[in-house]
């Protein structure tokens, strides 16, 4: 018979049987810790945290991604991540074509941190004007930004491509290029979803197609917004703080 406060080979069993899974667990969590090692979704180089999708700090600066992202109201009240321009440029034009989900969806992440939706807001991709080779980063925005989205519109025909036009005939090209195709709740207002903003006569043409039908259009949403001087007449946008 045991010694009072003995313990029997019975009970050193069943210690080491609710110590073992507890060890086993931190030997595991250890080991991921080791294995699995933070990285940039966009330059692939390992990072000291885990910021989930968010570019590195070197990426946003190679960029010249500003922090809080960008902002302004000319033609249409507009928010993007940078200028298009550069190492972002380049970028996009490359997902254009050959789309990355992982770098398509650090750009989003980042993007999503300078907005902020109301519960009414409903995002409304611009449709492309191609019918085989459209462009799906408009798409995938509205898909990552993980608000509630509807394709409203379609494109009644295509106008002169856009980059064989000077500004005033960019803005004036698009015109009723636009029409609705389904009615969504009043309650709703809109945010206009596009990759890149150049003049903003395409996201005028939307919104007017739009508003003739009753809907309140809040502006548009890019990841990339193209610069003063390729755009001249337009006020230099302002970084968010």
């Amino acid at each position: 018979m045991p010694c009072p406060g003995q313990k029997t080979e019975q009970d050193r069993g069943t210690l080491r049987s609710a110590f073992l899974p507890t060890v086993l667990k931190s030997l595991v969590l250890s080991a991921r810790r080791l294995l699995v090692q933070p990285y940039c979704t966009l330059c692939r180089r390992s990072v000291s945290d885990s910021r989930g999708p968010i570019p590195c700090d070197s990426c946003q600066t190679q960029l010249r991604l500003p922090k809080g992202g960008l902002q302004g109201d000319t033609p249409l009240p507009w928010r993007a991540l940078g200028h298009y321009e550069g190492g972002l440029r380049s970028l996009l034009l490359r997902l254009r074509e050959t789309p990355d989900n992982q770098r398509l969806k650090s750009l989003i992440a980042l993007l999503k941190l300078t907005l902020t939706f109301q519960p009414c807001d409903l995002l409304v991709p611009i449709p492309s004007w191609k019918k085989r080779r459209q462009n799906p980063l408009p798409e995938r925005l509205v898909d990552g930004l993980g608000v509630a989205s509807a394709n409203l519109l379609e494109r009644r025909f295509a106008g002169t491509s856009q980059h064989r036009l000077n500004r005033l005939r960019r803005l004036s090209n698009p015109g009723a290029s636009f029409r609705l195709i389904r009615q969504p709740s009043a309650e709703h207002t809109l945010w206009l979803v596009d990759d890149i903003l150049t003049t903003g006569g395409t996201a005028l043409a939307a919104q007017n197609a739009l508003q003739e039908n009753g809907l309140l259009v809040k502006g548009v949403i890019c990841l990339a917004r193209t610069p003063l001087h390729r755009n001249q007449g337009h006020r230099l946008p302002r970084a968010v703080i």
